[in-house]
């Protein structure tokens, strides 16, 4: 018997060794770190280095990509190379939804039948005059440094 899983979540604590993970721009030759303030177990604030969940989700999307693009979960035209406009950069799909025939409904049952990327990662279809929003089914949080061990060059 299997058990469908309605929610997932993880929380962990990591050491993460990166450089230039989701900067906040640059001054001369030097680059800043996105920084957030928390308040830490000792009730004071720190400021500390963060990564926001929007940065891990275009990893994840990425890694979704290269698992689905030897054949292994469907890919519209548009995701089969990467394309940022994802399913609306497919040809075929932007036919199918222009369309004024095809109902909201019938056109988010193509886009979950023909793309596991775009039904993963959410999508906006404006085709054919509509505004139809695929909400993402993935999210993160932001991950932010312990206060006192974490250090950045910047």
């Amino acid at each position: 018997m299997t058990t469908s899983i309605y929610s997932l979540a993880i929380s962990a604590e990591a050491i993460i060794d990166m450089h230039s993970l989701n900067n906040e721009g640059s001054e001369g030759n030097q680059t800043q770190t996105r920084m957030v303030n928390i308040v830490g177990h000792d009730r004071s604030l720190h400021n500390v280095n963060a990564i926001s969940g929007d940065m891990f989700k275009h990893i994840q999307a990425e890694h979704l990509f290269r698992i689905s693009n030897g054949g292994r979960l469907p890919l519209c035209a548009g995701c089969r190379e990467f394309n940022a406009n994802r399913i609306s950069a497919d040809g075929e799909f932007e036919k199918f939804v222009g369309d004024k025939g095809v109902t909201d409904a019938a056109a988010i049952d193509r886009l979950l039948q023909v793309c596991a990327m775009d039904d993963m990662e959410g999508n906006l279809i404006t085709s054919g005059g509509r505004s139809l929003p695929r909400k993402s089914v993935v999210e993160f949080g932001w991950v932010v440094a312990l206060p006192g061990l974490n250090s950045t060059d910047s």
